[in-house]
C-alpha cells in the first residue's frame, strides 16, 4: 500500500489521487515556467490616436456680440409677443363663453314669452268682437273658394294699392256667381 501513495500522477500538478490538491501561486509558476513568462511580459500598450492639439476658442467680436444681444432681445420680444396676443385669445374666448350663455338665457326667455302670449289669446273674444263690433259674419259655403296656388311661397306687392286695378279672372267669376246667387235667392 505503501507503494500506492508513493505514486504520483503527472496528469496534473494539481490532482493527487481522487482529490484536488490546494496549490500556491508560486509553486504553480515552478511547475509551468511558461505561465510566469506570459505573466511578467508586459502587455502591448494601444496605440494613441493622432488627436488634434485643442487650440483656444477664438475671442468673440464685438460685432457679434452686439449681433447676439440683439437677437436675445428680438427672441425676448417674440416671447412677450406671443403671450400677450395668447392673452387676448384666452380673454376674446371667455367673452364668448359669456355672451353665448346670454344668448341661451335671452332665447329660453323668449321661449317663454312666446308660450305666455300664445295661450294669453283669448280666440272666443276675438270672434265675438269681430261679428258684435265690426259686423263680420260667417261666410257662407258657396262664398269660399279655394284653389291650388301653382308656386308655394309668398306674394310680392311692387307698387300701392289704390283700388281702381283691373279685376282678375277669379274676382270676375266671383262676381258673376254672386250675382246669380242672390238674383235666385238661395
Amino acid at each position: 500500500m505503501e507503494e500506492k501513495k508513493k505514486v504520483r500522477y503527472q496528469a496534473s500538478p494539481y490532482i493527487q489521487g481522487n482529490l484536488a490538491r490546494q496549490v500556491r501561486a508560486d509553486e504553480i509558476y515552478e511547475s509551468f515556467p511558461e505561465l510566469r513568462q506570459e505573466q511578467e511580459a508586459p502587455k502591448p500598450r494601444k496605440r494613441q490616436q493622432n488627436m488634434p492639439e485643442t487650440t483656444a476658442a477664438p475671442a468673440v467680436g464685438f460685432v457679434n456680440m452686439v449681433l447676439l444681444a440683439l437677437t436675445a432681445v428680438f427672441l425676448l420680444f417674440s416671447c412677450v409677443q406671443y403671450l400677450d396676443v395668447q392673452s387676448s385669445i384666452a380673454e376674446t374666448e371667455r367673452e364668448i363663453r359669456g355672451l353665448e350663455k346670454k344668448i341661451a338665457t335671452l332665447e329660453l326667455e323668449n321661449g317663454y314669452t312666446e308660450n305666455r302670449i300664445y295661450h294669453s289669446v283669448d280666440l272666443t273674444r276675438i270672434r265675438e268682437t269681430a261679428m258684435t263690433e265690426l259686423g263680420m259674419v260667417y261666410p257662407y259655403n258657396n262664398q269660399v273658394i279655394e284653389y291650388n296656388a301653382a308656386r308655394k311661397g309668398y306674394v310680392r306687392q311692387y307698387g300701392v294699392l289704390t283700388g281702381d286695378e283691373e279685376e282678375g279672372i277669379h274676382e270676375t267669376i266671383l262676381r258673376m256667381f254672386m250675382r246669380y246667387h242672390v238674383a235666385s235667392g238661395k
